[in-house]
């Protein structure tokens, strides 16, 4: 451990096949190190890097970008710390930017907060199943933990044995194209399902919006029009899609109590019991899907 600038200094020219380092990031103004001072600050580390990597040696940068102060905006300085590395003159270095690679992390919470669950005004940072459409990011595997034969397996292991499946969050609308995963060809060897949140659904009397002026009902328009859409369902899809309760809780309500958690996951495990009983398999694919 030490001052990596005083350590780069001690090392031999062309010695390091791979350099990887996590610079601090430039989160706000108020960090040590200022936005528009940020690459001036880096460059004595990039000129001893490029001093002792071998002429096919390679740096990994690790950095993350940051959101300006006070606006819903990026800031470039990640972006401007690139092109200062890959523009300077061989006199000093002049690195080639041969991949860049995004950290995929599923445990990161909604940022920033100001902007996703307070103003909402931007998406979410990171996403774990959120809008993990095929062939962009890959569905969420889990286990049934149940066997061929439908045995549970073991209640102490749920998720870890027995078949597998998948589950693809539909992102901003429920109304997810389902039939993106039907085989045309032929019979499917297993069905599809759908899983649409229904805020109506346990409630009673439909409630009613305040239009206070104009904008409000401006947004009574699009909220209306989104949820129309969202439980416009082919006679198909409705067949094989479960409606779940979601007593009231928003879907970007984020930070839910544990409580309010165990209670949407008994309610939610509840309405999938029922839909998954009156299913008929045999039903849906003498209706629905092509004959052998």
């Amino acid at each position: 451990m030490g001052d990596a600038l005083v350590l780069l200094k001690r090392l031999p020219k062309e010695s390091i096949d791979l350099i990887v380092t996590s610079p601090p990031i430039c989160a706000s103004q108020e960090e040590e190190i200022r936005q528009q001072e940020y690459i001036s600050w880096f460059r004595p580390f990039a000129r001893q890097i490029w001093r002792v990597l071998k002429p096919d040696g390679s740096l990994v940068l690790h950095i993350g970008g940051s959101w300006n102060q006070g606006q819903p905006t990026r800031s470039l300085y990640h972006f401007e710390l690139l092109l200062d590395l890959c523009r300077r003159t061989r006199e000093s270095w002049s690195f080639f930017l041969a991949q860049d690679l995004y950290w995929f992390n599923p445990a990161r919470l909604p940022s920033p907060a100001e902007w996703v669950t307070i103003k909402r005004v931007r998406v979410k940072d990171a996403v774990r199943m959120s809008m993990s459409y095929p062939f962009f990011f890959k569905p969420y595997s889990l286990h049934l933990n149940y066997s061929q034969e439908g045995k549970l397996l073991d209640t102490q292991a749920m998720g870890e044995e027995g078949p597998r499946v998948a589950i693809l969050d539909g992102g901003v609308s429920s109304n997810f194209p389902i039939w993106l995963f039907d085989r045309t060809e032929q019979k499917p060897r297993w069905p599809t399902f759908g899983l649409l949140l229904d805020e109506q659904k346990g409630r009673g009397q439909l409630s009613v919006r305040g239009v206070n002026d104009l904008i409000d009902l401006a947004a009574g328009v699009v909220l209306t029009g989104i949820g129309a859409m969202d439980k416009r369902l082919s006679d198909h899809d409705k067949f094989r899609t479960a409606r779940l309760r979601t007593l009231g809780v928003k879907t970007t309500a984020f930070g839910l109590p544990g409580e309010t958690q165990e209670d949407l996951f008994e309610k939610g495990a509840e309405d999938a019991i029922e839909f998954l009983e009156r299913f008929d398999w045999a039903k849906y694919k003498r209706e629905f899907r092509r004959p052998d």
